[in-house]
């Protein structure tokens, strides 16, 4: 018995040095301390094992444990992101563990030899020896060759769905290895072994596969916050030419928004027209076109594509609507009358640039609900259930 916890100390003991080293910087100057934390949770768990309950829910002890630790050096604070890694990081090893485990009894079944249990000490701690041993490999080998570094931790802690996933994982681990334990019929057991390996599989697949998960996610929320700007991106330095999207709801907005300008009496094949319709279309798919600066972001990428600054693109929107408003035509001046409710300034006797793009884009927007509540209701959905804000 007493080499059996030896054993358990060990392990224990590689768990704390794993979560220590790959949460903190592994520099000479603390590697004294991340040694230290490492041991005080080693302590505290096998004090919880060994005196107070040894149960599957020392994973559950080993998750706090490892929190508190790693807390001593964030000034006693436990944040979401070590809370986060203290759950990532026993999902890990307790996968790692078991699917060793799994192995290595697949393995004495393989080759017919007698099952190991507690009635034969000797035989059973050859058998927990190699699973140690190929558990210290497999976790240098992770370590080694699937470093996460903290920066993911921090980028992912902003992601409800990666936590949620986490407790789920952890919880089920729990409630397997109870199962597991408290069952001992042999078909009920290999099933239950089986689930969990499968489980367990998935779950590696999951927390490894964090990077890309976070570029999809990063990716997806680029293109839903402003899908207009991403194609104009592709149009840089191409000229007027290049004032069109591949979309062809994009290209359908622009053309109505070119039908406003002509009912007002604007010419919309003079350039400055353009301009004014491409810059409504990459302005109606900002999250917030009332709070969109509109020199950085809006003027400056139809800038890129006819190669001018941001500020000489404003300028041409204000004086084609400057023109316009002090028409002598009194045919345009009614058609501004008529089919033009939107503010002008007193300053200018004219919309501002941004002013008449706003009115562009809400007029577009309360004429054509369905498509901006879905869009809406999506983007909503996806902050809610996979963003924390």
């Amino acid at each position: 018995m007493f080499c059996l916890a030896v054993i358990s100390i060990i392990r224990y003991l590689i768990n704390g040095l794993f979560s220590v080293f790959m949460f903190k910087n592994s520099e000479s100057t603390i590697f004294v301390r991340n040694v230290i934390f490492s041991i005080i949770y080693t302590t505290s768990l096998s004090c919880f094992k060994f005196f107070i309950n040894d149960s599957p829910i020392i994973t559950f002890v080993s998750t706090i444990i490892l929190a508190v630790c790693l807390a001593f050096g964030n000034k006693f604070k436990i944040d979401r992101i070590i809370l986060t890694y203290s759950i990532f990081v026993n999902c890990i090893l307790e996968c790692i563990h078991f699917l060793i485990f799994g192995v290595v009894s697949l393995a004495i079944a393989a080759l017919r030899i007698p099952e190991i249990t507690r009635h034969q000490p000797e035989r059973l701690l050859v058998g927990r020896a190699v699973v140690l041993a190929l558990y210290i490999i497999s976790i240098l080998v992770v370590y080694k060759f699937f470093k996460i570094g903290i920066i993911s931790i921090c980028r992912l802690t902003d992601y409800k769905i990666f936590s949620i996933f986490l407790s789920l994982v952890l919880c089920v681990i729990i409630y397997l290895k109870y199962c597991i334990k408290c069952t001992y019929l042999n078909q009920i057991h290999n099933i239950l072994s089986l689930v969990f390996i499968f489980f367990i599989i998935l779950s590696l697949i999951f927390i490894f596969s964090s990077k890309a998960f976070l570029e999809k996610i990063d990716n997806f929320k680029k293109s839903k916050l402003n899908p207009a700007i991403e194609e104009a991106k592709l149009q840089k330095g191409k000229g007027y030419a290049g004032m069109k999207f591949v979309s062809k709801k994009l290209n359908s907005e622009m053309y109505y928004f070119q039908k406003e300008l002509e009912n007002i009496g604007m010419d919309t094949e003079d350039k400055k027209s353009k301009q004014i319709s491409f810059c409504a279309v990459l302005l109606s798919h900002e999250e917030n076109p009332r709070n969109a600066n509109m020199r950085p972001m809006i003027y400056s990428c139809l800038g890129e594509i006819l190669d001018r600054q941001p500020k000489s693109i404003e300028s041409n929107i204000g004086n084609a609507l400057q023109n316009h408003w002090s028409s002598f035509s009194s045919q345009k001046l009614k058609k501004i009358e008529q089919n033009y409710h939107g503010p002008i300034s007193t300053e200018h006797g004219a919309p501002t640039p941004k002013e008449f793009l706003l009115y562009l884009v809400e007029k577009y927007k309360k004429e054509h609900p369905m498509y901006e509540n879905n869009c809406k209701n999506k983007y909503l959905f996806f902050k809610k259930y996979f963003l924390h804000l």
